[in-house]
């Protein structure tokens, strides 16, 4: 089944990571949205990547990398 989460990718950490899973397309993003807009300039330029994706979950529950499509990205 299709989920979407928002991809955090820090420069400083060498990871992309993700908080939380979202089952619409629209709550990932508003929460991308609001949280991009909360973080600071510099937070800001410590990201190579802040996108949400469109993603499948593994038995495990952690996001399949192979499956991630980017649908809007905020940097």
């Amino acid at each position: 089944m299709k989920r979407f989460v928002i991809i955090d990718n820090c420069t400083s950490k060498r990871a992309s990571i993700y908080d939380k899973v979202f089952q619409t397309e629209e709550e990932a993003i508003e929460t991308a949205k609001a949280e991009w807009e909360a973080l600071t300039q510099h937070d800001k330029a410590e990201r190579d990547a802040y996108y949400v994706a469109s993603c499948t979950i593994d038995e495990d529950g952690e996001v399949d990398w192979d499956s991630v499509d980017p649908i809007i990205e905020f940097c």
